[in-house]
This record gives structure tokens, sequence and C-alpha cells, in this order.
């Protein structure tokens, strides 16, 4: 079970110790032997960035100096031979088993395929991870319709305090978050 058809893409900068558990993780999951080509772009490129690639079976690429996020994630399209890549970030474990990523991957690319879609997004919708669950910041400016249930966040319940002047400040992003209905909504509509 591989998936030729895309290349698995990282970015890195000076973090072996967040790289270093997420690849792991990858691996421990059997996500890794999904797809032979795999590469890691490092920002100051250096030995420790090559052993660490090398570690995990990556082609490691990089630049002397920091090109930032948009020049590590052109970098890796231009070197990229397939006809699709999976853009993760360093620190971004997988929450899935091989099977499901797999399964996954094979529906996304055919809806990317079928229906000329530029970009997509992998993030599951009922387990987004901790860092990434809007659903609360989405609810203090909607009211939810029909809300989407089983929300693991990864966070064990545990919320950080949001005070008044906090959501004064965000008051302003309010548009922005109209796409977080995804993550929100059962049946969301825009």
């Amino acid at each position: 079970m591989q998936i030729k058809d895309t290349t698995l893409s990282l970015l890195s900068w000076k973090q072996h110790d967040v790289l270093r558990p997420t690849l792991s993780a990858f691996a421990s999951r059997c996500v890794l032997d999904l797809f032979p080509s795999r590469r890691v772009f490092f920002n100051e490129f250096d030995q420790a960035d090559r052993d660490v690639a090398a570690e995990f079976g990556f082609e490691a690429l990089g630049s002397a100096s920091n090109v930032g996020i948009f020049g590590g994630a052109k970098a890796l399209a231009a070197a990229c031979s397939t006809e699709f890549m999976l853009f993760v970030e360093n620190d971004c474990p997988p929450i899935v088993d091989a099977d499901a990523f797999f399964d996954g991957m094979n529906r996304a690319t055919a809806d990317m395929r079928d229906h000329n879609v530029p970009v997509f997004s992998m993030r599951a919708r009922r387990q987004p991870g901790e860092k990434f669950n809007r659903r609360e910041r989405y609810e203090k400016y909607y009211r939810l319709e029909r809300p989407l249930r089983e929300i693991d966040d990864g966070s064990g319940g545990q919320r950080s305090p949001t005070n008044m002047l906090q959501r004064i400040a965000e008051d302003f992003r309010r548009p922005s978050l109209r796409g977080s209905a995804l993550f929100a909504e059962e049946a969301p509509h825009f």
C-alpha cells in the first residue's frame, strides 16, 4: 500500500526537538511507509538537519539562510516530481493510522482530479487537534444550528480563559471564522 502520486513534504527550522517526535509519530503509525517520495526543507540548513532527515528516510533540502515558510514551501514545490504534494507542518503528527491516512489521501486526490481542486486540507472535522480547534471562537460569534457532535480537540476538556478584552480584540476577525463552521456544524453552509 503506497501513495505514489504524492510527495510527503515538511518544513523545519532549528527545531529537531519538535521535528523528531513528529516524524517518529509518522513512522510508528506506518504512515511514512505510504510515501516513497519524502522531502524535508530546512531553513539555515546544517549537518544535524541532514542527520534527522536521513534517520527517517527523507531527502533533505535547505538553504543557508532563513527563507521563511513561503520560501521553504516554494522550494519543496519546485523539487516535487509527483502529481501532488502533501505539505505538513513540523509539529503536526498524524492522528490516524496508515489505513485511514491512505483512504483519506486517495479520496482527497480523487476529488482534486475530478473536480479541479487546487488545494485540499487534511484536517479531521471531529478530531482537529488542540491547537486547531476553532469551535470555541466560532461559537462566540455564531449560533450553532446543528452542532457537530463528539469533538475531541485533544485538550482533555481544559479550556484557556477568555476575558472581555480578548473578545473585543478578536471581534474584527469575525468574518474570517466563517470557514470554521466546517469544524463546528454538522451540516455547514457558507
